[in-house]
């Protein structure tokens, strides 16, 4: 079932929320958010190897990170599949990593993984198709970025590749986890025996002033 995990990262104009959609353990995924100010990163990762989710391979990647808020994602994949090849390791990796500043604008690289969604006030979503090849498979690798401006009220979904099955499937529509995203909570229960994540970062219709600015991390491991 639905389920949202940790807890809510609210940014002063960032609204986040982790969704663990489905009856799968979360073993196989690594999530971190981390929020300042005005802007916020999500960075997910996947991956059959331990020694990966774990961060024994890749070392001081929460440090990293924690340096790329306002920073480019493609780089940071870049860095972290050059790291993950080097390693000697037969292990890959699917991740995706999203940088949202307080204009509005989104910059998303992907290595592996499907896509993500953008929803507007209008209830209308559409998708950003993914690209590059997972982390660790060849040397020198480039991961472009996508590119979009939300307004406020609108909203960006990071899907791993569980979640984006059960949307093509459609066991659950893409609206129906914008809204379980929005009221942090979900109103229909799936039964699969994948873990999937959904992470929903909603754009505040205004300034948070009730938070203190802080950061914040999510992390999610087995």
């Amino acid at each position: 079932m639905y389920e949202t995990i940790g807890k809510r990262v609210s940014p002063r104009c960032w609204d986040v929320h982790v969704l663990d959609v489905g009856t799968g353990l979360v073993g196989q995924s690594y999530c971190n958010i981390r929020s300042d100010e005005a802007s916020c990163s999500v960075f997910m990762l996947e991956s059959d190897d331990r020694d990966v989710r774990d961060n024994r391979i890749l070392s001081h990647c929460d440090q990293v990170l924690g340096a790329q808020v306002g920073g480019s994602p493609w780089s940071t994949l870049r860095w972290m599949n050059a790291r993950l090849h080097a390693s000697g390791s037969d292990a890959s990796a699917k991740a995706c990593f999203g940088i949202c500043t307080a204009s509005g604008l989104v910059r998303i690289a992907f290595a592996g993984y499907p896509c993500a969604y953008v929803a507007e006030r209008s209830k209308h979503v559409r998708r950003l198709a993914g690209g590059g090849a997972p982390l660790g498979l060849f040397p020198d690798m480039q991961y472009p970025e996508k590119v979009c401006v939300l307004e406020r009220g609108d909203a960006v979904m990071f899907v791993n590749e569980s979640a984006e099955k059960l949307l093509e499937k459609r066991h659950v529509s893409a609206l129906e986890l914008f809204e379980a995203g929005r009221l942090g909570c979900a109103p229909v229960p799936v039964a699969i025996p994948q873990p999937a994540t959904a992470i929903v970062v909603r754009r505040l219709d205004r300034a948070f002033r009730s938070f203190p600015a802080r950061a914040h991390a999510l992390a999610a491991m087995s």
